[in-house]
């Protein structure tokens, strides 16, 4: 950062310079960060106040073998809460050189009948960098009996999209039921080329640019007549 800190006047602004360094070594993918600008006081009492903004940074490392997007759910767990209320948890592995930012809904069929459940909206934890793991919610908001129940968990981030199943049963009372194993019912890794991104990204640029110097131009011929 060209100013670790600033002091500035009131209603007054100023420009920072952020460059990260990247390995010659670090291999190909997509890692993700955050720069925070903070501004503190100290109030009274001993409180402190803190203003903060951030910027998320997606940094895309080029190589000679280009990284895709994907992931597996290992396993899904139900439960119950002390209020007697039922809780699916995925395990969601990043198997691929991109961070992703999941969302998602999980549908329920009883094994041994034709009644049905949700979809449910997923309750997302943070963002999974590649290579690691992280944990999607999904607490119904339904008196569900035990099951045993078929769970079709589908997940996407960005464009790329998942179908996960296994057969969970919940527990009879507050508690957590064994991991169910998973199978993948559908997936579709259809990230767009990173060259094709930057490569759009220069067109409109270009055109940008053209729309801009034709104004100007038609604004001095305009002027000289």
């Amino acid at each position: 950062m060209s100013d670790g800190t600033l002091e500035l006047p009131s209603q007054s602004a100023a420009e920072n310079t952020v460059t990260i360094a990247v390995p010659a070594d670090a291999a190909p993918g997509e890692s993700y960060a955050i720069v925070w600008a903070e501004v503190s006081t100290s109030g009274g009492d001993g409180v402190k106040l803190v203003n903060r903004a951030g910027i998320r940074i997606y940094l895309d490392v080029r190589g000679s073998n280009p990284a895709v997007s994907s992931f597996t759910v290992d396993s899904m767990t139900a439960a119950r809460d002390a209020e007697g209320k039922p809780t699916v948890l995925a395990q969601v592995h990043n198997t691929g050189g991109r961070a992703i930012d999941l969302k998602g809904t999980l549908s329920l069929t009883s094994v041994s009948g034709s009644l049905t459940a949700g979809p449910y909206t997923a309750k997302l934890g943070t963002t999974v960098a590649p290579g690691k793991s992280g944990a999607v919610t999904v607490g119904p908001n339904d008196a569900l009996a035990d099951g045993p129940w078929t769970a079709v968990l589908e997940l996407t981030s960005g464009r790329l999209k998942g179908s996960t199943q296994a057969e969970i049963t919940f527990p009879s009372k507050t508690g957590t039921a064994p991991p169910a194993p998973t199978h993948t019912t559908g997936e579709d890794n259809n990230w767009p080329v990173p060259g094709l991104i930057l490569g759009s990204l220069g067109v409109l640029l270009l055109l940008a640019a053209g729309i801009i110097i034709f104004r100007a131009a038609k604004k001095r011929r305009h002027q000289t007549q």
